[in-house]
């Protein structure tokens, strides 16, 4: 299924997650998200793994909005990872 992000935004508290995202991905093709620390792949996963609603813009996969989709939600996995070990809670 493709995906589009038109001009998604995400705040937490005053701070920008994402800011005015727009791209498309094309089904069928493996893409690989790097950057920085902070700099939004989580808030991006999470996006499309129907986690959370974008404060503004639009997240579609397959000409669907995903958020409370069971249709869409059935397909997508996301699994995040937190290492508690450290004794640090997030």
């Amino acid at each position: 299924m493709d995906i589009e992000l038109n001009n998604v935004t995400v705040n937490f508290k005053g701070t920008s997650a994402l800011e005015d995202v727009t791209c498309s991905l094309e089904a069928g093709k493996i893409y690989g998200l790097i950057g920085r620390n902070g700099a939004g792949k989580t808030t991006l996963l999470s996006l499309l793994a129907s986690y959370r609603e974008p404060t503004s813009g639009v997240v579609k996969i397959g000409g669907e909005i995903p958020f409370e989709n069971g249709k869409i939600m059935s397909q997508v996995n996301f699994i995040y990872d937190v290492d508690y070990s450290d004794g640090v809670f997030i």
